[in-house]
Formats: C-alpha cells, structure tokens, sequence
C-alpha cells in the first residue's frame, strides 16, 4: 500500500505506474485499490486538469493496450475494466475529442495485433476475463453506433465496424461457453453487430450457429422449463442459469437475447432483394422450430411469452416491435412472389406489428398512462415508432380493426379510447418536443378507423 499511498499526484502515478508489480500481485483487495485509484487518474474531473496530466493519460492508455493486445501481462482483468469504465464515461459525454476515451478507441483499432488478439484472447483466458472482453467489445460497438449517428470519427468507426465483423463467427462459438455471463454478453455482442452493414454469406453463418444452438436447447429444453423463466424470482438480472450442460448454459436472459440476434438478423436480411437459398433453408429450418413450439401453446401465450421475456425492459420491448415493424414494412416493397418474401411473413405471421402492439397494451391494461410515459421517455425509441406504427395501420386499416376484434378484450372501441386519451394528454403540452405532428397522425387514424366501423 506504501507504493500507492506515495502517488497522490495523477501525473506522477501514470508516468510511474508500475506495471510489474501489479502484475504479480495476488490480493484482489490491492488490486481494487489500484484499481480505484487508476480510475481517478485517468477520468477523474477536476477544473485544474494540466496538459501534463492530458499527456500523462495519453501515453498510459497507449502502454496499456500495447501491453494487452500483445499479451505482455497477466493482469488483464484490472485493464479490460478500466478500458470498460472509459468508454463508458466517453460515450456519456458524447465522445468528446479532448477525453482519454477518443486516444484508447482509435489506439485500440491501430494496434496491428488487434484481429489476432480477438481471435485467440478467449482460448487463453478464464471467464471473468472473456467476460470483461465481451464487455469491452460491446463498449467498442456502442462507442462506434454513436459516432455513427453523429458523423465522427469515419476513419475509425469504418475500422471497428469491419474489424469486429470480420470476428463474427469467433463470437458466435462463445454462446456455448459454460458461463452464463459470457454466453449473455456474447449474444448481446452479435445482436449489436447485426444492425451493422452486413453481408448475406455472414448473416447466413450467425443463422447456422443460432440452429446449431437451438437443437442443443431442444435436447434439454422443456416446455416446464420455459414457464419456469416467467416466475416471480427470476429476472433478467437473475444469473443461477436454467440448464447448465457442458454444451449449454441457458437462462431467461440468453432466451431474450438470442430472439434478438434472430430478429436483427432478420432486418439485415430484409435490406436484400433477393437471398442466397442457403439463408432461405436455414430460416426454413428456424421456421420448423418455431411450429414446433406451436403445438405446445397458443399465439396469445406465444406473444406473452415474448413481451414477458423483454418485460423487464422498456427499451427492449420498444425495439422489438420497431424491429418487425421495420421488418414488416420492408417486405411490403418484396417482390410477391419471392419464396424470400414467402417465408419472412411466415416467420413474423404471430408476432406481427399489429399483434405485438395491440397484445403489449392489452398487457398493460390499455394504460394511456403508460404511453405518455414512454413518449416522454429518453431512454426508448418509442415516439418514432408510435409515429411508424400510425403509418402501418394507415396502410392497412382492416387488418388493425381485425386484430383488435381478435385480441382485444373489448375490441376496436378500446383501443380507440386509449388513443383519445393519448390525443388529450398530448394537447395539454408539456412534451420536450412538439407533438403536434404526432397529434394530426393520431386524430387522422382515429377518424380513418372510425369510418372504416361505420362502413362495415
């Protein structure tokens, strides 16, 4: 503790850190200690930070990860974390030029032995540290989605987008690992690089490994133990996994994660005219274990089940039904003969927009309340998709009415009470925006269904 109680000075402490020592240290209090320390230097605020301590910061994040991406250490844990904590503080100041997180991103993709450290860091490490790797991977992914969005860094972000992808089928083997966080975060890390510009031949290959995976689920899978995912005291954040085999660990989150690398690979898809017919086997093949599942329940269970698996999270279920949404509205322009197009609308035919929607307020209790909420949240996507779902029911407004004849308790009326209600709330003000685009869309359908009734 002498040794860190002697550098209170950052500067002095990233100039000297001593690398060596805490390579060879065993006690994980120290290296929390450090570790806590370390952070401070190098992301701590302070309204007297010098260019000393900028330059200091610089050169301890090159150092860093040089040593490694080249493996120079066995203390990698403390540094993936610190790497995590970073580009967590980097993306919520909105990637700032001048932050330490901007010099440890780019320095990261330069490093000429990046693509090997990808592909041979999971076979050397033991689980808390291809944890903490995932979780850097993802922190890569998030930081280059937003600098996407905002036209920065084009150089970079071009090279991690490539750079991961070219990786895709390494991350994919991590779903069978025997640790229920690395199988999350590797699921959470596909999902991520999907959304991605893609090619066909790799999509075609995270469908293959999603099969692979499913017929090991089905070999120790039940229906009881699905049901089981739903009790009280499981929830995303529960980690005792639901069946942990040698080729398999499993629990309510990894089902919900590995629904959303199957949907993301279904809107990267969805961006093609045509498919390989290799894709087309494999979603055929998917498309038989979802049928299979079928015989065990009924479409409203198998829609409660897949708002109750993304239940815990406003976010997920938002982007779900903006995700077959999007799926939805890309088939309308298919051509209709397409065997693609064909089996698309099967797969999507129980979780339609309609049925996800209408079933998601029916859980809800037709809440007005509760779409007030999200629309007031910054945290979902949900004004843009209320906005799209408008124009799809714009579209086809039989195919709304009879949805909600058909899963509403209480029918068309009731949902066009709830969207009264909304029109109500909206006009009072007190948005952080304007809705009064959203208030004529709404008023719109209110009045196109209405005469839609009237005609029947």
């Amino acid at each position: 503790m002498s040794l860190l109680a002697e550098q209170s000075d950052d500067s002095k402490l990233l100039q000297c850190w001593p690398w060596q020592v805490i390579d060879q240290e065993e006690d994980p209090f120290m290296l929390y200690k450090w570790r806590q320390r370390l952070e401070h230097a190098l992301i701590g605020t302070s309204d007297n930070t010098t260019e000393e301590l900028e330059e200091s910061r610089t050169s301890w994040v090159e150092t860093a990860v040089d040593k490694v991406v080249d493996n120079k250490m066995r203390c990698t844990l403390l540094y993936l974390e610190i790497f995590h904590v970073i580009l967590k503080q980097y993306r919520k100041l909105d990637l700032p030029g001048a932050h330490v997180g901007y010099t440890l991103y780019s320095t990261w993709i330069g490093h000429p032995q990046t693509s090997t450290w990808l592909s041979t860091f999971t076979s050397a490490h033991d689980k808390l540290e291809i944890t903490a790797y995932l979780v850097f991977l993802n922190d890569v992914s998030k930081t280059y989605d937003i600098a996407f969005e905002q036209g920065a860094m084009v150089h970079e972000t071009a090279s991690a987008r490539k750079l991961l992808i070219s990786h895709l089928q390494h991350f994919c083997t991590l779903w069978s690992y025997p640790y229920i966080a690395v199988v999350r975060r590797s699921f959470e890390l596909v999902s991520r690089l999907l959304r991605s510009p893609i090619d066909k031949i790799k999509i075609a290959g995270v469908l293959e490994r999603l099969l692979a995976w499913a017929d090991r689920l089905n070999t120790h899978f039940t229906i009881d133990m699905f049901w089981e995912c739903f009790e009280t005291d499981r929830t995303e954040f529960y980690h005792q996994p639901i069946i942990q085999h040698d080729d398999i660990t499993v629990d309510r989150e990894c089902l919900k994660l590995a629904m959303q690398v199957f949907v993301a690979s279904l809107c990267s898809l969805a961006n093609y005219n045509q498919v390989d017919s290799s894709i087309l086997v494999a979603l055929g093949r998917i498309l038989e274990r979802i049928h299979g599942w079928r015989e065990y329940m009924s479409d409203e269970q198998l829609l409660e089940a897949v708002l109750e698996l993304h239940g815990g999270n406003d976010e997920d279920a938002i982007n779900l039904q903006l995700d077959v949404l999007t799926i939805d509205n890309k088939l309308q322009r298919a051509d209709e003969a397409s065997s693609f197009k064909q089996c698309f609308q099967e797969l999507i035919q129980v979780v339609s927009p309609n049925r996800l929607f209408l079933w998601f307020c029916e859980r809800t209790g037709m809440d007005y309340s509760l779409l007030v909420d999200l629309l007031l949240s910054n945290e979902t996507e949900f004004l843009r998709f209320l906005v799209e779902y408008l124009k799809h029911i714009e579209m086809d407004p039989d195919g709304f009415i009879y949805t909600c004849e058909k899963f509403v308790d209480g029918g068309v009326e009731k949902v066009m009470d709830m969207l009264s209600r909304l029109v109500l709330v909206l006009e009072a003000g007190g948005f952080p925006y304007n809705p009064r685009h959203l208030i004529n869309r709404l008023n719109y359908i209110l009045a196109l269904i209405q005469a839609r009734i009237e005609n029947q």
